[in-house]
């Protein structure tokens, strides 16, 4: 399963790189080192929202650093566990 953290300069200025070291920092305490594979990407045509994720085709809008662990919580762990999928657009800060 593919997770991929937006670095393009909008999300760049929002702390991608902190989000992005978080994803790796969860993937090894998770030990899902061999069900995520996590790549760094640019733009997703949606700046305003950003950091911005994909996991497994589902965007994931408005993530900023000390968060990814909610997005994990409600977003990633539950599709890797056969959790439902719903395929709509999800924004943290509150929101998810």
């Amino acid at each position: 399963m593919e997770l991929l953290v937006c670095v393009g300069s909008a999300c760049h200025m929002r702390g991608a790189h902190a989000v992005l070291e978080e994803c790796k920092e969860l993937i090894r305490e998770l030990g899902l080192e061999d069900r995520i594979l996590l790549k760094a990407g640019f733009c997703q045509g949606r700046c305003t929202e950003g950091v911005n994720l994909v996991f497994v085709g589902e965007p994931i809008g408005g993530v900023r650093p000390g968060e990814v662990r909610t997005v994990f919580d409600w977003v990633i762990l539950p599709k890797i566990r056969g959790g439902n999928p719903d395929g709509t657009h999800r924004t943290v800060g509150g929101q998810l």
